[in-house]
């Protein structure tokens, strides 16, 4: 399939989705491309409807997801460690 005007902002939702599932465990890198992926694909929608757009969308929910999940666990592993320590000393 050929990128054009219609359907280039669908395959950007497309390929930021799927960068942010495979960077999830990147968490501030993954989760801006799968906001992203969700963000292109509500543009994309209001021109025209693709499947890769709704690629996008799927993979950037997913990656989202995964990555507040990633997120939470680096979170608990790092509860009651000195560096948590240091950052409650701090505030």
């Amino acid at each position: 399939m050929v990128a054009n005007a219609d359907t280039k902002k669908g395959l950007v939702s497309f390929v930021c989705g799927l960068g942010g599932l495979l960077l999830f465990w990147v968490p501030v890198i993954g989760l801006i491309l799968s906001i992203l992926g969700i963000v292109f694909y509500t543009r994309q929608n209001k021109i025209k409807q693709t499947g890769f757009a709704t690629a996008g969308l799927v993979l950037g929910i997913l990656g989202a997801l995964a990555g507040v999940v990633a997120l939470i666990a680096v979170m608990i592993m790092l509860w009651g460690t000195p560096v948590s320590q240091g950052i409650t000393q701090v505030m």
